[in-house]
């Protein structure tokens, strides 16, 4: 994951903004907005519940139904138990999830 954020942040360099979020859309170089991300998640999701099948009929990625009521607020969650697993300090995972240090807990 980090050597995709050092990527992500040498494709944002010539760019005229620059934005202090995380995540950028960068097909329209700025911050995701609510409609785009929730149409993208649901996309993103519906090929995961569906699978993804290759050429010569082999799965690139095999179906997975049990994903059907995933949101991202899932995503976000396992994400923060990871970061604490893995040590992460309150504000390092305050950060990442747009917290405040005091609303980490």
């Amino acid at each position: 994951m980090l050597e995709r954020l050092s990527q992500a942040q040498l494709r944002r360099t010539d760019n005229k903004v620059q934005w202090p979020q995380l995540l950028i859309n960068e097909e329209h170089n700025q911050p995701w907005s609510e409609d785009l991300y929730r149409k993208r998640f649901r996309l993103v999701r519906a090929h995961a519940v569906a699978g993804i099948m290759g050429e010569g009929g082999k799965w690139i990625t095999a179906p997975m139904p049990s994903l059907e009521n995933l949101t991202d607020q899932d995503l976000r969650d396992t994400n923060q138990t990871w970061l604490a697993n893995a040590g992460a300090t309150d504000i390092e995972m305050a950060a990442v999830a747009n917290h405040s240090e005091s609303t980490i807990a």
